[in-house]
């Protein structure tokens, strides 16, 4: 299964995809401002996560396949992850020690000290270690909720990447492809639902299972869209029935996030849905990537990069927004808001680390 996947060029589609999931997320977090009675938005809006891990699979062990000579080891793998972290830190650490300070000062019916006991586990937190136990998995606990997702990229990632550098033959021949399923179904058998990321197991919290087996399946995504590149050339009909199943596929994703009931059979399906998409997508079978080229690309570039800002900082502003002194503005209003802060604090963070770059290459 060799692949010839090599281009650097950003497929503005997937640009794209990043901030529509990113957006389905924030609205999934917002719910507790929806006025009472009010119809709820993506209850099922953590299936989102789904494509974040995915598609970072899919990179990962395309990193992997296209540096095999640097890519050696475990040390390798976690270089790489850490890496990939080191570009969110700033943005998880105003939003941590924001969520600190700011729980510190409207608690101050509470005595100092157990005020200042509550900033015990930030270092954890600003660490990216909190799914590894070291603080309680519960809502209270954590300040910056929605980071689960990165302490478990921590802890997956450099073991899925290590086990494709050593174990090639028997992790793109088997492991890719069986795996990732049978560790999404012991997770509906355990706890009946791929959403329970703070549910423990044998070894591992029920987020890290779920991110190996989606990482796995980026892996698989990848030697599926090389085999797929190399052997099909479709014309220009079958270009555009691909491109109406990513629009029907993206679609019924979408649709299912916005369900307030699925089973754990409909989200596993869901998942792989969302897989077939980005095949279809990747390999370059179907017009997506044209449609979203020409005069429009800056945009949808721009749209790809604000969105894992937007992911680590929402949870935080949101906590500002639901002050009392904010109950005035109507909900869409406050999301807005919130998507506008952190666009704006991605664009000082980024002025800023320009600078420091353009002084350190003067």
């Amino acid at each position: 299964m060799e692949t010839t996947v090599t281009s650097k060029s950003k497929n503005n589609f997937i640009e794209l995809l990043r901030f529509v999931f990113c957006f389905i997320i924030v609205i999934h977090h917002s719910q507790n401002m929806l006025p009472a009675g009010s119809p709820t938005f993506f209850t099922s809006g953590a299936l989102s996560v789904e494509f974040f891990y995915i598609i970072m699979g899919y990179f990962a062990i395309k990193h992997v396949e296209e540096h095999r000579d640097t890519v050696r080891g475990m040390a390798d793998a976690t270089g790489y992850t850490i890496k990939k972290l080191l570009r969110l830190i700033p943005y998880t650490t105003i939003a941590i020690v924001a969520a600190y300070l700011w729980e510190f000062f409207i608690r101050s019916y509470l005595p100092l000290v157990d005020r200042l006991m509550s900033f015990q586990n930030m270092p954890s937190e600003l660490l990216m270690m909190p799914m590894t136990g070291q603080i309680e998995i519960s809502l209270n606990a954590y300040r910056c909720t929605q980071l689960w997702f990165l302490s478990c990229m921590l802890i997956a990632l450099p073991i899925v990447m290590y086990l494709s550098v050593k174990c090639n033959d028997v992790f793109k021949g088997y492991l890719v492809w069986f795996l990732p399923f049978m560790l999404l179904g012991y997770m509906g058998f355990k706890w009946t639902s791929i959403f329970a990321w703070g549910a423990h197991g044998a070894i591992l919290y029920g987020g890290t299972v779920r991110a190996i087996a989606d990482l796995l399946l980026g892996g698989a995504a990848y030697y599926a869209v090389g085999s797929i590149s190399k052997k099909f050339n479709p014309g220009v009909l079958l270009k555009i029935i691909f491109t109406l199943c990513e629009i029907i596929l993206l679609a019924f994703v979408i649709f299912s996030c916005h369900r307030s009931e699925l089973t754990v059979y409909d989200q596993i399906f869901v998942t792989m849905i969302i897989w077939a998409m980005l095949v279809i997508t990747l390999s370059g079978i179907s017009y997506s990537g044209n449609l979203f080229s020409g005069l429009l690309s800056p945009i949808w570039s721009f749209l790809g990069k604000i969105s894992m800002p937007v992911f680590c900082l929402h949870w935080t502003v949101f906590k500002y927004l639901e002050n009392e002194s904010f109950d005035g503005l109507g909900y869409w209003a406050k999301v807005g808001i919130n998507i506008a802060v952190c666009i704006l604090i991605y664009l000082i963070v980024n002025g800023i680390s320009k600078l420091i770059k353009n002084k350190k290459s003067a």
